[in-house]
């Protein structure tokens, strides 16, 4: 099914959060892409899979959300960017969420995994290079070269926070890949560098 390429290279892109086509990050428009074929693919092809839509369980931490971000911007000194977060927040938990269901009920939850590492390795590669040959690829990337982070680095996602955030994550999936791997030397020597 064509929603989950586009799923799986937005997933592998997710670490080139500052690449903007058009004011949203590359990855958006690929789980856009994979948002709207996967729901079209649901409703023509796999009806089984449209409780996924319409039986989200967190639909009502979604709503406990709305009420809190509405309330909470009343008093806020940037209402665009509070409009901007509560809409994100909204999109992940409502549409997101079914969406990496769905990815998983067709039975590709290794693979996005997998898609997940792979980006994690990417941006900290390109910290390393960064590290080892005093280049800033990193910053021209996430599009922040003018940004000082005092001899921290962040890889491609614009701050040192994020980047080891998104690192810890990646390490623990890939820990438990290597953990997983039974009797294949090779594939468990290259999972360990990866880790």
């Amino acid at each position: 099914m064509p929603s989950v390429y586009f799923y799986l290279l937005a997933t592998l892109l997710l670490s080139l959060n500052f690449v903007r086509p058009f004011g949203l990050a590359i990855s958006d428009w690929f789980y856009f892409a994979a948002l709207g074929l996967a729901f079209i693919e649901t409703l023509f092809y796999e009806k089984k899979h449209f409780l996924c839509w319409t039986k989200n369980p967190l639909l009502l931490p979604a709503t406990l959300i709305l009420f809190g971000a509405i309330v909470s911007s009343l008093r806020t000194t940037n209402i665009r960017i509070a409009i901007v977060e509560i809409i994100q927040q909204i999109y992940v938990i409502t549409l997101f969420v079914p969406l990496t269901w769905i990815m998983a009920k067709r039975g590709y939850t290794r693979l996005i995994l997998q898609a997940f590492i792979l980006s994690g390795l990417f941006t900290a590669s390109i910290a390393l290079i960064d590290f080892f040959f005093g280049s800033r690829i990193g910053p021209q990337l996430s599009a922040t070269p003018n940004v000082h982070l005092w001899y921290r680095y962040a890889g491609t996602l614009g701050h040192p926070n994020k980047f080891g955030y998104f690192v810890t994550l990646t390490s623990i999936l890939s820990l438990e890949t290597w953990w997983n791997i039974q009797k294949a030397l090779i594939k468990k020597t290259i999972w360990g560098m990866f880790l």
